[in-house]
C-alpha cells in the first residue's frame, strides 16, 4: 500500500503521482500541474528542456485532492493516493450496487454484479493505483445510477447530478465523455419524440459543455506553453487488418486480465440462460429498462469508435479497458440478467443466493491469485531496482551537501518521472543513446549527473563510449555513480574504479589462454592475418558456467567483457542466468548484441554490467552462454568475466 509504482504500467502511475507531490511544492497551484521533468516527452520527445516542469494533463483533480491532503498533514507518502483511489473505488461499487438493484429489484442479483465487477483482476489492480482510471469511472458510474432515477422519476435534480458527474468523470478522464455524450444521446431522442422537455436542461448540459471544451481550451494553451507528459494524438491502426491484428494482440496480452477465464464462463451461461429466458418467458420490459438497454448500445458504439482510435493503446496499456469497454460490459450484465425471474418461493431464494455466494468466492480468490501473481517481483522488472538505486543516489546527493531545487540530469528510459519521484528532485532525462542527443543534454542547465551502472554500460557506452571522459565521478557504488561535467582521460575500469574490485568468481579466456575447466565451445581458428581468435559458425558460441553454495544470498554484480567480430547481418544474443537444481531460472536476461556492439566488421569491445539481486536459495548455478541464431560466422576473443559482492 505504501509501495512506490514498480509494478506494470509504473511509467504512468509515476507519471500521476508526481504530479500529486508537486501541487504540493507548487501551492496546490491546480492550474499549474507539474511533474519533475523539465523536458517533457511532447512534442519533442524529451530533447528540447525547459525552465519549468509544468505539463498539460486532463484535470487533475484526482491528483490534487489527495495533495490538499498531503499539504495539510505535511505526509506524502504513496500510501496516500493509493488510498484516495481505493475508498473511490468503494464510492463507484457502491453506486453500481444502487444501480443493479434500481433494474433488478433483486439484492442477490445486485450483489452478484456486485462481485462480478470488483473481482475484475484489472480493476483490482488499479483500484489502489495512482491512474484517475478508477476515480473517473466510479463518477461515471454514479452519473449512469442519478440518470437511471431520474427515468424513473423524471426529477431534474437527477438529471442534474447525472450531468455533475458525467462532467467530472470526463474532465479527469477524456475517455469518460462518452458516457456522458450517451445520456445526452439518450435525452435528445426522448426529446425529439416529445417524451422528455429541453427547457430545464439547456442550461445545466450548457454549463457542462462549456465546463469540458474550456479546460479543453486550456489544456491546449498549456501543452502549446510547457510541453506535455501525456499523450494527445490518435494511435489508431492504419487499416483493417492492422486493427484486426491489434485487437488479437490485445486479447491475446490483457484478456484473462480484464476479466478471468471463471467470468467468461458465467458469462457464457449468463447470455445463453437469458436468451432462453427471453425466448420462452417473454417478460416485458419497464419504459426505464428499454431506456437502459438503448443507453448501453450507444455507449458500446461510442466505445468501438474509441477503440478505432486507440488502437495500439490497447495493446500496450490494460487499463485503456477501463477506460472504455469496462462499463458497458457490465451494464450489460444487468441487463442480461433482468431477462432472468427472479426467485419468488424461500427454497428458490436459498438456493439462488447459495449458487451467487459460491461463484463469487470463486472470483474473489482468482482475483487475490491474479494480484499475487501481479505483485510478485519478476527478475526482468526494473522497478524495484530504479527504485533503491535512486533512494541511494538521494542518500548520496545530501550527503555531497547537493540541496532539494538541484537540478539533476540521469539516463533513464524506463519510467521517466520515477527516478526524480524517488529523489523528490527536478531534473532532465536522457530516452535515447544517439550521441547529438546526449551531447546537446550535457549542457543543459543541471547540476549534477547520476546514471544507473547497469543500464548505463548496456544502452549509453555502447554508441557513446567517449562518454565517460566528459564526466568526472565524484561519488559511487556498484549500482549508481554520480558525476559532475569535467572532463577527464581515465579508462573504463579506472572510471569504474573495477581495478581495486576483488573478484569473488573470474575468468578469462582467449586463444593463448583457454580456461576450459569454466568454458565450453572455444573454438580456435586462423584469421587471414595469421592472427588468432574463437570462431563461431554453429548456434551454440561459448559457454561459462560455475556451480555455487549459498553465494547469491548477497547480491552480485556481474562484469562481462569481450572483442567481437560481427557481420552486417546476424542475431547474437549473451544469455545471463542464474538457475536451481531443478533447472528453473531465478535470474534471467538476454542482451542482443546489435544493441551493444557496432555490425561494422571490425574488432570491438563489448562490456556488460549486471546486478543480480538476493536468491535465498543454497545450490545454484551461474551461467552465462553466447547464442549465434542465425549461425553466421562470427570471430571473439579476450572473453573475461568477473563477478564481485556488491558494494552499497
Amino acid at each position: 500500500m505504501n509501495d512506490f509504482p514498480s509494478h506494470i504500467h509504473s511509467w504512468a502511475q509515476s507519471d500521476r503521482y508526481a504530479i500529486s507531490k508537486n501541487f504540493v511544492n507548487n501551492g496546490l497551484n491546480l492550474f499549474e500541474p507539474e511533474t519533475y521533468l523539465m523536458n517533457p516527452q511532447f512534442p519533442h520527445f524529451w530533447e528540447v528542456p525547459n525552465k519549468e516542469s509544468i505539463t498539460s494533463v486532463d484535470f487533475p483533480i484526482h491528483d490534487y485532492i489527495p495533495a490538499v491532503f498531503m499539504k495539510v498533514t505535511g505526509i506524502d507518502s504513496p500510501w496516500v493516493v493509493r488510498l484516495y483511489n481505493l475508498l473511490y473505488s468503494f464510492l463507484g461499487l457502491f453506486f453500481l450496487y444502487k444501480l443493479a438493484l434500481f433494474y433488478l429489484k433483486n439484492e442477490i442479483k445486485a450483489l452478484f454484479i456486485l462481485i462480478f465487477a470488483a473481482t475484475s483482476p484489472v480493476f483490482l489492480f488499479y483500484q489502489n493505483s495512482f491512474i484517475p482510471s478508477i476515480p473517473s469511472l466510479a463518477n461515471a458510474i454514479i452519473g449512469v445510477y442519478f440518470y437511471a432515477k431520474y427515468s424513473a422519476n423524471n426529477k431534474n435534480k437527477n438529471f442534474n447530478l447525472a450531468l455533475l458527474f458525467g462532467t467530472i468523470a470526463g474532465l479527469s478522464r477524456t475517455t469518460f465523455i462518452i458516457p456522458l455524450i450517451a445520456i445526452l444521446c439518450v435525452e435528445f431522442v426522448q426529446i425529439i419524440s416529445r417524451k422528455s422537455s429541453l427547457k430545464p436542461k439547456f442550461i445545466p448540459v450548457l454549463i457542462s459543455f462549456f465546463t469540458l471544451f474550456g479546460y479543453y481550451i486550456y489544456n491546449k494553451y498549456l501543452r502549446s506553453l510547457y510541453g506535455s507528459s501525456f499523450l494527445d494524438t490518435l494511435m489508431n491502426a492504419d487499416d483493417i487488418e492492422s486493427f484486426i491484428t491489434k485487437i488479437k494482440l490485445s486479447i491475446d496480452s490483457w484478456g484473462t486480465q480484464y476479466f478471468s477465464s471463471f467470468h467468461y464462463s458465467i458469462l457464457t451461461a449468463l447470455v445463453i440462460s437469458s436468451i432462453l429466458f427471453y425466448l420462452f418467458k417473454r417478460q416485458k420490459k419497464t419504459v426505464e429498462l428499454q431506456k437502459f438497454n438503448f443507453y448501453i448500445i450507444i455507449l458500446i458504439l461510442g466505445n468501438i469508435f474509441f477503440l478505432i482510435a486507440m488502437a495500439h493503446q490497447f495493446i500496450l496499456h490494460d487499463y485503456y479497458f477501463l477506460d472504455s469497454f469496462y462499463l458497458p460490459f457490465v451494464l450489460l450484465l444487468i441487463s442480461l440478467l433482468s431477462f432472468v425471474p427472479n426467485p419468488n418461493v424461500k427454497w428458490a431464494k436459498i438456493s439462488f443466493a447459495l449458487l451467487i455466494l459460491a461463484i463469487g468466492f470463486v472470483f474473489a480468490k482468482n482475483g487475490v491469485n491474479s494480484q499475487r501473481e501481479r505483485y510478485t517481483y519478476k527478475f526482468w522488472e526494473e522497478g524495484e531496482f530504479v527504485i533503491e538505486n535512486y533512494q541511494m543516489a538521494e542518500e548520496a546527493l545530501i550527503s555531497l551537501g547537493y540541496e532539494k531545487d538541484a537540478k539533476v540530469l540521469i539516463f533513464e528510459s524506463f519510467a521517466p518521472n520515477l527516478p526524480f519521484l524517488v529523489m523528490d528532485r527536478k531534473g532532465f532525462t536522457i530516452t535515447a543513446n544517439r550521441i547529438s542527443t546526449i551531447n546537446k543534454a550535457l549542457n543543459w542547465d543541471y547540476d549534477v549527473i547520476v546514471i544507473q551502472n547497469e543500464q548505463f554500460v548496456s544502452t549509453i557506452l555502447p554508441t557513446y563510449p567517449g562518454i565517460i571522459n566528459k564526466m568526472t565521478k565524484i561519488w559511487g557504488n556498484d549500482r549508481i555513480t554520480i558525476c559532475k561535467l569535467k572532463e577527464n582521460n581515465l579508462s573504463f575500469n579506472s572510471f569504474f574504479e573495477l581495478d581495486k574490485k576483488k573478484a569473488l568468481i573470474q575468468s578469462y579466456v582467449n586463444i593463448a589462454n583457454r580456461d576450459t575447466s569454466s568454458w565450453q565451445n572455444t573454438v580456435r581458428t586462423i584469421l587471414g592475418d595469421s592472427s588468432s581468435a574463437i570462431l563461431i559458425k554453429s548456434k551454440n558460441g561459448p559457454v561459462f558456467s560455475r556451480q555455487t553454495s549459498n553465494f547469491f544470498k548477497t547480491e552480485k554484480t556481474v562484469f562481462f567483457e569481450g572483442k567481437f567480430k560481427l557481420p552486417k547481418t546476424h542475431n547474437t544474443t549473451i544469455t545471463i542466468s542464474v538457475s536451481n537444481q531443478k533447472g528453473e531460472n531465478l535470474y534471467y536476461k538476454i542482451k542482443d548484441l546489435k544493441n551493444l556492439i557496432p555490425t561494422n566488421k571490425k574488432w570491438n569491445t563489448m562490456r556488460l554490467w549486471l546486478n543480480i539481486p538476493v536468491i535465498n536459495e543454497e545450490f545454484l548455478e551461474f551461467k552465462l552462454y553466447i547464442n549465434n541464431r542465425s549461425k553466421s560466422t562470427i570471430y571473439l576473443d579476450d572473453l573475461s568475466i568477473r563477478l564481485f559482492e556488491t558494494s552499497d
